[in-house]
């Protein structure tokens, strides 16, 4: 192995995407020197933050909500799971976030009460991200961070942090491609890495995932933990790691990778039945596809469940009020959709128990008739929501307080989301906030 590397700066922050980037700015806005270690070596680094939707919301709807009302809604949705300082002062500085990011250059356009990133991505199946909003801003905050002296560093993960007298000094990291390590220095790390919902081993025990490899990652693929590692080692308190954000997408989405995106089958789902490979219903269908794809995801086999319905939902719920609907999408692709004339036929090609399935259809009180549809259907993970807990002011949390010099934020900062249900914040707007906070943070670490 060559030399190490050796670097020092006054915060260092542990990933590229929205919160690693508007952490390292806003550093730069202090008057502070950053450094950005991004562990993908891909152009403008590769991550969630690229491929998303891009918008810009508050658990829903638009940043200048009022925010004691959002919150207080986002805590009973959360159940006791959520940190109550943290979401308040999230919702409470949300709107400062957004207008933030338009001071940086990244337009937006209102699309159904909410700012999206413009150009917004068209609706169409397909990976059809690249060059658009989100991928845009990505870029926009890249160089903007670059211009002002900022050092970003491409392939180089980071994978432990150095305590000094109760707090964090410094860490190490590894150059992969030059097999070298990297050794840092500096007052204050920022987490921004993404969560860990690409490392399987962590999916079982954070998240009790009985079989992740089972799971469709809709994502980068890129967030495989590294900052959750770091934290527990210098003994963070992990938070919420059951809970993924998650959609309901068609099982044959691996094979078909046009349909992993879009459409995706929450709305459908709504209208329909979902049953088990034994032909019966395990959750109410009502509560949403991220809170459905999470009752699945902890199934014994997450690729094993079906939609139920008929003609007349295909035609009507499977059509409207979707980004990308999955009528005529699914079909187009070549996707799988099973119909039959009558129940005992429909079980067959589903190769599930027909008597089940029957009185499944019977009891639901949802009157479906001949021609019978099934989908199979799959769950795809884009994020896990939990991580190390965060304060108000995105320190990370010990079993007696914040560990000093410790921050996070985006998917790689836990206490905003999660639950039972489970509660679900924001993706770059939760992102982009506790990015601000940990930059202010830093400042007087």
């Amino acid at each position: 192995m060559k030399d190490p590397l050796s670097l020092q700066s006054d915060v260092v922050v542990v990933g590229g995407g929205f919160g690693g980037l508007t952490a390292a700015i806003r550093a730069q806005e202090l008057g502070l020197r950053p450094t950005v270690l991004e562990r993908s070596t891909v152009p403008f680094g590769w991550s969630n933050s690229r491929m998303s939707g891009a918008r810009f919301h508050m658990a829903g709807g638009p940043p200048w909500a009022n925010p004691v009302k959002v919150a207080d809604r986002l805590l009973a949705d959360g159940a006791g799971h959520l940190s109550e300082p943290l979401v308040r002062a999230w919702t409470a500085g949300c709107e400062r976030a957004y207008r933030w990011t338009q001071q940086q250059g990244i337009r937006y356009v209102m699309l159904r009460g909410t700012p999206v990133m413009a150009p917004v991505r068209p609706n169409r199946r397909g990976e059809v991200w690249r060059g658009r909003g989100a991928d845009v801003a990505i870029r926009r905050l890249y160089g903007r961070f670059l211009a002002r002296g900022g050092q970003y560093l491409a392939g180089i993960e980071g994978d432990g942090l150095s305590v000094e007298g109760g707090r964090v000094v410094g860490g190490t990291a590894r150059d992969v491609d030059r097999n070298r390590a990297v050794k840092f220095s500096c007052r204050a790390v920022v987490l921004a890495d993404g969560g860990f919902q690409a490392n399987v081993e962590m999916l079982r025990r954070h998240a009790s995932i009985r079989r992740p490899e089972r799971l469709i990652q809709r994502g980068a693929s890129t967030g495989c933990g590294a900052s959750l590692q770091m934290a527990e080692n210098v003994g963070a308190t992990v938070v919420n790691g059951d809970a993924l954000y998650a959609h309901l997408i068609h099982r044959e989405a691996e094979r078909i990778p046009d349909i992993c995106h879009y459409p995706m089958l929450d709305a459908l789902s709504t209208a329909c039945l979902l049953v088990g490979p034994d032909g019966r219903r395990f959750c109410d269908e009502k509560v949403g596809g991220i809170a459905s794809a999470n009752r699945i995801a902890h199934l014994d086999d997450p690729a094993s469940t079906w939609l139920v319905l008929d003609r007349r939902i295909w035609e009507t719920a499977g059509h409207e009020n979707q980004i990308v609907a999955p009528n005529p999408n699914l079909p187009l692709a070549g996707a799988r959709i099973e119909e039959a004339d009558d129940i005992s036929e429909l079980a067959r090609r589903m190769r599930i128990p027909e008597e089940p399935l029957r009185q499944t259809i019977k009891t639901a009180g949802l009157r479906l008739s001949s021609p019978y549809m099934a989908i199979p259907v799959a769950v795809g993970l884009t994020f896990t929501m939990g991580g190390p807990l965060v304060d108000e002011h995105a320190r990370v949390l010990g079993a007696t307080g914040p560990i000093a010099g410790l921050y996070a934020t985006g998917g790689a900062a836990g206490g905003l989301s999660g639950g039972p249900k489970p509660a679900y914040a924001a993706g770059i707007a939760a992102a982009v906030t506790l990015g601000l906070f940990a930059a202010e943070g830093a400042l007087s670490a």
